[in-house]
């Protein structure tokens, strides 16, 4: 059967079908279409042929709108619990976040909490609780609740109200906002926390070395753009602190594309030290002819106002170039303080030599010019006045170097009227040659507020021992020194084992000069079918520590409750009703569960994704109908992807008529419940035979050749008492 959504899904035009009939279950009658179709009943494929005025354009990824799936009505819950027990002091530390949410139609709410007990200090945090949903008719997004405003224009700021902004997902990439991708060094087994304004929006435990927080993690945070503060909780009581400068490419759009935002809400400040003005915020950008963009906002708050106005120009092979141009009022109790900035970015892809290179660059051309986050806070405390900012520059680069490797480099410069201000610089050197791994990086960061400055150079090299144990498993060595500590030595063993289920790794610690020279790490974690669990232990001269952690996520529908690994902003609901432990491909440890159901995450929302079920790991006597599904969620859905499954005894089948004779070649078999509803079919081979699955005895089996009332008939045939294959070889009359 063609249905409308199916001729959709394969790139017909079905605004272009004038006329499209379909029959009562709602398939398109293709002989009163322009299609043309050869159908081949040996192995069952439809060819499709189609004028070419008819197929939809392919000028991006984006799915076409008539088959965007807002999903199901679901409550959705991802979980995460760490433990931490030290058997110096038997001091005992937990950490949780939970991120509970509601599906309603289109309409998605969010809410991200944790909670830690840290030393017998406790401490609850709400970073957020909004509901969303898409406008797909003016690509759009509308939130209502906890988020951050846009900073294509003015610097991000969380708010609690109301925005309505274009959303880039709904669009193609050239379109879209990019997410950062945080890189760091740890030296113990330590606790990454990422900040964002005040507030804590991602946590997470690593071992010992280098390690990378990627977009996917950040996108489904719903982070504003802006500066993302960075700590490192090391184990034996050092932080390390440094940002990651998260800057917006140019300004620069098509001819005749549009971007905009407007936000009406209250400042919301993780410090209630401060205040908490209702403020106005809207910004507009618009593509103009010949690689021109013209952009333009206000800011409207009791206390500030602020004006921006820019422009840009796609400069061809030389990149994209915008300059803005910034006022603001700051109100007190006695003046107002005007101020002025401007603002010069430049984006350039070489792609002959394979570069990315970014630059940004923000200058206070008077002192008292304020951005908002700085009004709220010098108004309430006048020391704020000797920390204005004069100028913030931020660069990256990204640098290709063929068969040598790769380098990138991040540079965040923030300078203010009275000192030198806060500087970070992260380098690193990557190079892979046959499975062997080399990494250098550099990281430099210098406050001249908190009068902190570090150095922290990492050298890492791992090799692979496949070839040595027949197993994935890679040996590592880390050197890594720092201007404030002495220098460490790691070496190590990782393994990952079971189809990447289990991910182990132990580590050996020397740390120069230092009383406790000696330390052990050992890590493991296993993702299964409803979840992860990991186990940690460390032990030095002095200290022993053991942890645990799980994570987890849940979804409570309407055909019950399911349990399974975390889920990503957009995931599915897979049904396979009966069968059990089911893989799905390309999610270590996702496997449906004792009645058929797992979730899928990972999503693109709006396009094309394709969920499939692995048949080699189907029980016995269960079968599917097909084994890959296509799903086009919209963004936050929780889309059902459903099997049409088949329960019972797989047979081949020799079919014969009362005469003797076999039934024909291409004989179609239907095999229907007592409602009458087809639960699988097959087609009849040589010498009549047919493999049917799914027979439990009390369906029938009906036969057709052709399209007369007397060119059909009914199996008959006996299932054996007990069945030791896989499958059955049985006969039957067809009467």
């Amino acid at each position: 059967c063609l249905t409308k959504e199916k001729l959709i899904k394969y790139g017909i035009a079905i605004q272009e079908l004038h006329g499209l009939q379909f029959d009562n279950e709602q398939c398109v009658l293709l002989e009163h279409s322009p299609l043309k179709y050869t159908y081949n009943a040996a192995n069952q494929s439809l060819l499709l042929n189609a004028p070419s005025k008819i197929l939809s354009p392919i000028d991006s990824e984006i799915a076409d709108e008539n088959i965007w799936d807002d999903g199901i009505n679901a409550f959705l819950l991802n979980y995460r619990a760490n433990y931490l027990h030290s058997k110096v002091g038997g001091e005992d530390s937990y950490f949780g976040q939970i991120q509970p949410g509601f599906n309603f139609g289109p309409w998605r709410l969010r809410n991200l909490s944790s909670w830690q007990n840290l030393s017998s200090e406790k401490k609850f945090e709400s970073a957020y609780i909004y509901a969303e949903r898409g406008l797909k008719k003016i690509k759009s997004k509308l939130t209502v609740g906890d988020k951050y405003t846009s900073a294509d224009l003015f610097d991000s700021v969380p708010f609690r109200g109301f925005s309505l902004n274009k959303d880039e997902s709904m669009i193609p990439f050239s379109q879209r906002t990019y997410y950062p991708t945080i890189r760091g060094i740890a030296k113990t087994n330590a606790t990454v926390e990422v900040r964002q304004n005040g507030y804590l929006i991602y946590s997470t435990s690593v071992p010992p070395g280098q390690f990378e927080i990627g977009r996917e993690q950040i996108a489904d945070l719903g982070v504003g753009v802006g500066v993302l503060d960075v700590s490192i909780y090391e184990k034996n009581g050092q932080v390390q602190n440094y940002t990651v400068p998260y800057s917006t490419p140019v300004l620069s759009l098509p001819d005749g594309y549009s971007k905009y935002s407007v936000t009406i809400g209250r400042y919301r400040e993780v410090n209630n030290d401060y205040i908490d003005p209702v403020f106005f915020e809207g910004t507009y950008i618009y593509g103009l002819p010949y690689g021109f963009t013209l952009f333009g906002g206000v800011q409207w708050v009791n206390i500030y106002n602020s004006y921006a106005i820019g422009a840009s120009k796609d400069i061809g092979e030389y990149g994209a170039l915008s300059f803005d141009w910034k006022t603001s009022v700051s109100k007190t109790d006695t003046s107002n303080e005007n101020g002025h900035a401007y603002g010069i970015r430049y984006n350039k892809n070489i792609a002959q030599t394979n570069t990315e290179v970014s630059l940004a660059s923000h200058y206070y051309y008077s002192k008292n010019y304020r951005t908002f986050s700085e009004a709220i806070h010098s108004s309430e405390h006048d020391e704020f006045y000797d920390k204005n900012k004069k100028s913030t520059t931020s660069m990256l680069l990204s640098q290709a170097l063929g068969s040598l490797g790769s380098v990138n480099l991040s540079y965040n410069y923030d300078k203010y009227w009275k000192h030198e201000g806060k500087k970070s610089i992260i380098a690193s050197y990557g190079k892979n040659l046959n499975g062997v791994s080399l990494s250098l990086s550099y990281t430099k960061s210098t406050s001249k507020i908190s009068e902190e400055n570090e150095d922290l150079f990492s050298f890492l090299l791992s090799v692979p021992l496949q070839k040595l144990t027949n197993h994935e498993m890679y040996a590592t060595y880390q050197n890594s020194s720092s201007s404030k500590h002495d220098m460490n030595h790691d070496l190590g063993i990782t393994g990952v084992a079971f189809n990447s289920q289990l991910t182990w790794q132990a580590r050996g610690q020397i740390e120069d000069k230092s009383k406790n020279q000696k330390a052990t790490f050992l890590n493991a974690s296993w993702r299964g079918t409803y979840g992860e669990i990991g186990a940690n232990y460390s032990h030095n001269e002095i200290n022993r520590d053991i942890g645990m952690n799980v994570s987890g996520g849940v979804i409570a529908h309407s055909s019950g409750i399911t349990f399974g690994q975390s889920i990503s902003d957009t995931a599915a609901l897979v049904e396979a009703k009966g069968v059990s432990g089911a893989k799905v491909l390309g999610l270590p440890g996702v496997r449906t569960d004792f009645r058929g159901y797992t979730i899928s995450s990972y999503l693109t929302p709006y396009m094309n994704n394709f969920i499939s079920i692995d048949p080699t790991t189907l029980p016995i006597n269960t079968d599917i109908r097909q084994t890959d599904i296509q799903v086009v969620p919209t963004e936050g859905a929780i889309v059902k992807a459903v099997y049409k499954t088949s329960v019972g005894t797989n047979a081949l089948i020799r079919i014969t008529r009362t005469n003797g004779k076999p039934l024909a070649l291409g004989t179609v078999l239907s095999l229907k419940n007592n409602d009458g509803v087809i639960q699988s079919t097959s087609i009849v081979g040589e010498d009549g035979q047919a493999y049917v699955s799914g027979l439990s005895g009390v369906q029938k089996l009906i036969a057709s050749w052709g399209n007369k009332p007397s060119d059909t008939c009914t199996v008959f045939y006996s299932l054996p008492d007990k069945n030791k294959g896989q499958i059955s070889f049985l006969n039957g009359v067809c009467k």
